[in-house]
């Protein structure tokens, strides 16, 4: 399994990917939703500055654009809990199990980013 970093290619095929979990529960039993998946910096002090610049711009291509000139990336899911506290988990972490269609569909997002062919292993 190839996980983070990925390059800005690879993080954002697996964001898109994943669109269609926008909507759903941050967590079990919580009120809260998904908000977004978003393309966002690896290290976590940058997570830091563009968890700060989302907070304030509520937009996460526009956070990344000024928290982040660097070259590693993550994916994560957000979202804002009704006390307006914004909560957030990488993608990988968050997924339920990481079951094996869900690591499939992972590591063909990147293939497709890398334009590798499907059978070759990352």
């Amino acid at each position: 399994m190839n996980i983070a970093p990925y390059s800005l290619q690879e993080a954002e095929a697996i964001c898109k990917e994943f669109q269609h979990l926008v909507g759903s529960p941050f967590a079990s039993g919580s009120d809260t939703t998904v908000q977004c998946i978003t393309v966002t910096p690896y290290r976590a002090d940058d997570k830091g500055r563009f968890m700060g610049f989302y907070f304030l711009l509520n937009d996460a291509k526009e956070a990344l654009i000024f928290a982040y000139t660097g070259s590693e990336y993550d994916v994560m899911v957000i979202a804002t809990a009704p006390d307006r506290q914004l909560l957030h988990e990488s993608l990988y972490s968050w997924l339920p199990g990481k079951e094996i269609s869900t690591v499939n569909r992972i590591e063909a997002a990147i293939r497709a980013a890398r334009g590798v062919n499907s059978n070759v292993k990352i």
